[in-house]
């Protein structure tokens, strides 16, 4: 069951007299339970498409259903996308005041209500309050929610002892019920991060949303992050979506990934689909680390041939690569695929050991080639070493369209 889907959505913003499209019509569905990762470099239009589905923004064009709601049925997106921030920057000249924009009322109410009872926002600053402790941080959602009694939700109705059981469960499925009492700056990068969760569920939203939530963390924090993520995801069973551009992140998270690049979806599937079957060049190098290497080579006679590399076509592109005879085509291969062997000459550049690992940087004529060896290895700059590249490893691309050769 689809809890999120969105149906050729666009999203243009003006820039002069020009207007630049920052998403480029993306559909696709999040499933109940499901964690989702959006992922892809900077400008992509992954965050837009995450103020988009957090009903922070307002598409140019298309559809998004959020729990079976079609969130701007019956309403014309260009005046909602004219008049969707809520509060203007511009000044009144004479007032010195913000002026209030108007919202169509009956969208305004939609939004509002879709927005306190389904999604749940963990931005990329954790946003505790300081004076606050742990229960009273959890708390905060539900106090300002009595504020507003047009939007409101089942737990909003619950009695004082209720919402105390509640916020006393929450914490203990996030794990802080031992620092209730804690202020935010007594608590550890992570500690922090589940507090953050845990306000941002203790309205009982159907869907969480991160914005890049660990980009500010050092690299140990973001790995021990990356873990408590997991542990709260199987803890809650909560359906989440999660935005970031660190390929490790969307890797060790998501079941699902959706790759960007410029706006459009390039691909979607789970990380080991994207990792061994990406559909394009662009999705090839932006999952795995280190990137695939690419090489020029054209298809000759069964093989596959360039001035310093000489390889059999692989058995599974026998059968449509004859479309291909005499052309140049791309020939991609992971540096985890190759090995120590006779075919291909590489002069190495650098040598990092990396522990279990090796990485080796290096020159087939003027190209360069990074391998990634299983085993702690010393080569020095300038050393001639000959590798081979796994038959059923290679990925054969169009050079021209840069997708992916057909396979039989």
């Amino acid at each position: 069951m689809s809890v999120v889907t969105l149906k050729d959505v666009h999203k243009s913003y003006p820039m002069g007299k020009q207007k630049v499209e920052a998403v480029k019509g993306v559909s696709f569905d999040i499933e109940k339970g499901e964690f989702a990762a959006i992922s892809g470099p900077s400008g992509s239009g992954k965050s837009t498409i995450l103020n988009m589905i957090g009903l922070i923004d307002v598409p140019t064009s298309g559809s998004i259903i959020i729990g079976g709601t079609d969130v701007y049925e019956g309403v014309n997106l260009a005046d909602a996308e004219t008049t969707n921030t809520r509060w203007s920057s511009s000044v009144n000249e004479d007032k010195k005041k913000k002026v209030r924009t108007s919202i169509p009322p009956k969208l305004d109410k939609r939004i509002t209500a879709l927005r306190r009872s389904h999604l749940g926002f963990i931005f990329q600053t954790f946003n505790l309050i300081p004076v606050l402790n742990v229960y009273e941080n959890i708390e905060f959602p539900l106090i300002l929610a009595s504020k507003n009694p047009d939007s409101r939700s089942p737990v909003d109705d619950f009695t004082k002892a209720q919402k105390e059981e509640w916020i006393a469960f929450l914490m203990e499925k996030v794990g802080l019920t031992d620092w209730k009492n804690h202020k935010a700056n007594e608590l550890s990068g992570g500690q922090r991060q589940r507090v953050a969760v845990g306000r941002a569920i203790v309205r009982n939203p159907k869907v969480f949303l991160f914005d890049e939530p660990l980009s500010n963390l050092d690299a140990k924090l973001r790995g021990s992050m990356r873990r408590e993520l997991m542990l709260l995801h199987d803890r809650l069973k909560s359906t989440m979506i999660y935005v970031t551009h660190d390929q490790t992140e969307a890797l060790t998270l998501a079941d699902r990934i959706v790759c960007m690049s410029d706006g459009y979806v390039q691909q979607i599937g789970t990380p080991i689909e994207l990792y061994d079957n990406p559909v394009n060049l662009f999705v090839a190098s932006f999952i795995g680390l280190p990137p695939m290497n690419f090489i020029d080579v054209t298809v000759n006679n069964g093989k596959l041939t360039n001035s310093y590399l000489e390889v059999p076509v692989p058995d599974r592109y026998k059968a449509t690569i004859s479309a291909y005879e005499g052309k140049t085509v791309v020939l991609g291969i992971r540096p985890e695929d190759i090995v120590v062997g006779s075919t291909v000459e590489l002069t190495v550049d650098i040598n990092e050991n990396l522990g279990q690992n090796t990485l080796v940087h290096g020159l087939c004529k003027k190209k360069k080639i990074t391998c990634k060896f299983k085993e702690w290895a010393e080569y020095k700059r300038g050393d001639i070493l000959k590798v081979d590249f796994k038959s059923e490893k290679i990925h054969l691309f169009d050079k021209e369209t840069t997708k992916v050769i057909a396979t039989k």
